[in-house]
């Protein structure tokens, strides 16, 4: 149930969702008292429960025996939840334009859900409707408050996307991007005299990185880079438990402007880049802080700015480039090369971010500047179709330079243990440059989620291995394997380790705190957005593709062979299982290239690095239909029928067409086959 009222310039709206006299099979309540059911109890008991059955003689939720379902757990799961109270104000800006209005509001989500259901966040299939099931999902506990509260100011006369200031307020669950970094109330939402004090400028600058991990499921870095950068490639499927239609279309090539991941990463992108240019016009304006002061805050908003812009033109090609607020109306799109000159511009200032700024509580820093520019001119000398050969020589030239100051600066350092740079007790460590900061009580990770939904069970989660011969192809000596893929983890439920039929994707399950937590455990992970790891391999490439195999790309390369070859437990290094020696030396620059483009792909699995590689590597298509058939896919299958040339960037959101006619869809989008603008894949 949902209503708005209005009264002249104020208008209200409730949300309301509730359900009455549905019953619900508690299966973690079953779990716990019997303790022997480590399958996918959730789908396989709602499917066969009946509620007019009164005895325990109900059919059996599995093939055993000994597993029968009971109705001792079927339980009440009636609930009232006020989803959503928003009360908003709207101010003509006459002196702006005719049409120009200012809206401010004040929204409660998720206020409070009142149930007598007694355990935790269930979900299930909703595609049986053969069958008797329940339909409800609850997603909070007995009489629980959860209460988020923002004042929101959004400025209507845009048609780029759809920007708003965003001031979070005292509330029993505050939003923050970084666990980290402090973020006090705002007493004033004025923006002619907010940004008078070092502390409002802290709450503004903290403003920019919240976005990164607004929006829950759909955030930038909750999901949204995993399943552009993973799910759309050979190795990645979304699996059996996947309910999302938004989701497939992803997994399987299939796209579409309307999908709610390509509508949101346009829109909080450009939500961030536009806290950003207020930031810094603010200061640019200002005369109430030293030059100092302003050069640390406008500094480290161009970096955040930056990491925006470069995710948006690897995502969509060229952008409209928007560097201050009043700038954004009807604006088409910027050539991919006007974007990324926008972006070097950003991460040079960034460079002069304040040595005293280490990173630790997840802040940008100089040194992720300089790191992220080696990343910034590889791609962009392998992604621009307009550049000569010289000026594409310049860059990949600047992208080993760039390196090569990351890895002299002796700031940064490889862990001894891989698995070391996901473990929550361990954040921000040696080997991270530039994090995303999650803590599942705030800002949940939910990539967390999406790898370990199911628990002790062999039904697939939401994001799944295509294959498991990627995982059986892995060498067991490498411990890269045994970090990223999850083949047997210890139960706490039962004390013994369990054997998963496919491998699980490893990084974001929190083994420390699974026993409590459960698949939420894994969403305080944070989420790495550059590792030393890929600095080292960015020099080892661009070193290669303008020299062929030099002794600087040997030894970056063979420091990232060196750790994966490292047993930490051991303390010594193993033989791989080949029989190749772990340093490599005496390859062709073809072989080298080869050598190079493996070690990315063990280094960065269900990391977001997958679909963007094989793009600027201009071997998309080609991969994914080779290593789809090899790994023992049909050529039947959605994934291979589907993938083309269109796939090399996103779709321009419908949305964004009809409010702005200037923005013209990429290739392919509108039924395109063929002229695609694209280079011949290697």
């Amino acid at each position: 149930f949902n209503t708005t009222l209005k009264y002249k310039q104020w208008d209200l709206f409730i949300n309301l969702a509730g359900s009455y006299g549905n019953k619900l099979f508690n299966v973690l309540k079953a779990r716990f008292s019997k303790g022997n059911i480590s399958y996918n109890a959730l789908a396989e008991v709602a499917d066969r429960w009946t509620a007019t059955n009164p005895s325990n003689t109900i059919q059996k939720a599995s093939n055993s025996t000994s597993i029968v379902t009971d109705d001792r757990y079927v339980e009440d799961a009636s609930y009232l939840r006020v989803k959503n109270i928003q009360l908003g104000y709207t101010l003509p800006l006459k002196r702006l334009s005719r049409d120009a209005k200012l809206r401010i509001s004040l929204s409660l989500q998720n206020f409070f859900t009142i149930t007598g259901y007694r355990l935790g966040c269930l979900s299930h299939s909703q595609n049986r409707s053969a069958r008797r099931q329940p339909d409800v999902i609850i997603q909070n506990l007995k009489n629980s408050v959860i209460m988020n509260t923002n004042i929101r100011i959004r400025y209507t006369k845009t048609l780029v996307a759809a920007f708003s200031f965003l001031f979070p307020l005292s509330s029993l669950l505050s939003f923050t991007s970084c666990a980290d970094l402090e973020q006090d109330p705002v007493s004033s939402i004025s923006t002619d005299t907010f940004y008078s004090t070092e502390a409002e400028l802290t709450v503004a600058v903290n403003g920019i990185y919240e976005v990164f991990t607004e929006d829950g499921f759909y955030g930038i870095f909750n999901n949204q880079s995993v399943y552009f950068g993973d799910l759309q490639t050979d190795y990645v499927k979304a699996g059996a438990n996947t309910n999302s239609a938004h989701i497939r279309e992803i997994s399987n090539f299939a796209i579409q402007p309307t999908n709610l991941f390509v509508i949101d990463a346009w829109n909080e992108h450009y939500r961030g880049i536009n806290l950003a240019n207020q930031l810094i016009d603010k200061l640019d304006a200002s005369n109430n802080f030293s030059e100092e002061v302003k050069s640390r805050f406008t500094n480290e908003a161009k970096f955040l700015r930056a990491v925006y812009y470069f995710n948006l033109v690897r995502y969509f090609g060229g952008v409209p480039v928007v560097l201050h607020s009043s700038e954004s109306e009807g604006r088409s799109r910027n050539t991919l090369d006007e974007v990324y000159q926008q972006i070097v511009s950003d991460l040079k200032d960034a460079e002069h971010i304040p040595a005293s700024i280490t990173g630790n509580d997840g802040r940008a820093t100089s040194g992720a500047a300089t790191a992220l520019l080696s990343k910034v001119y590889l791609t962009w000398a392998q992604t621009s179709t307009t550049l000569d050969e010289a000026t594409k020589k310049s860059y990949i030239q600047s992208a080993s330079d760039y390196a090569s100051r990351v890895i002299n600066s002796g700031k940064y350092a490889l862990l001894d243990k891989y698995i070391d740079n996901w473990s929550v007790d361990k954040k921000n460590g040696p080997e991270h440059i530039f994090s995303i900061q999650h803590d599942r009580t705030v800002n949940a990770n939910v990539s967390g989620h999406c790898t370990f939904a199911m628990l002790w069970g062999d039904s697939e989660p939401v994001l799944i291995t295509t294959s498991t011969k990627y995982w059986e192809e892995a060498d067991p000596r490498d411990q890269r394997r045994d970090g990223s893929w999850a083949k047997r983890l210890y139960n706490p439920n039962t004390g013994e380790d369990f054997v998963f039929k496919v491998p699980l994707f490893r990084k974001y399950i929190d083994s420390l705190n699974y026993a409590a937590y459960g698949n939420s455990a894994g969403q305080s992970t944070n989420t790495t957005y550059l590792r030393y790891a890929e600095v080292l391999l960015i020099k080892a490439e661009a070193e290669n593709e303008l020299n062929g195999p030099t002794q600087a790309a040997y030894e970056a390369l063979n420091a990232i062979r060196r750790r994966a070859y490292w047993s930490p437990y051991a303390q010594a290094e193993l033989t791989p299982n080949d029989g190749t020696p772990v340093e490599l030396s005496g390859l062709s620059q073809v072989e080298f290239r080869k050598a190079v483009r493996d070690e990315y792909w063990k280094e960065f699995i269900i990391e977001g690095h997958r679909w963007l590689d094989l793009v600027r590597w201009h071997t998309l298509v080609k991969t994914v239909k080779e290593s789809w058939l090899a790994h023992g896919g049909s050529a039947d299958d959605l994934k291979y029928k589907n993938i083309s040339k269109k796939n090399y960037l996103l779709p321009i959101p419908s949305d964004q067409i009809t409010l702005n006619p200037n923005l013209v869809q990429n290739w392919g989008y509108n039924g395109e086959t063929t002229g695609d603008p694209y280079p011949e894949e290697n």
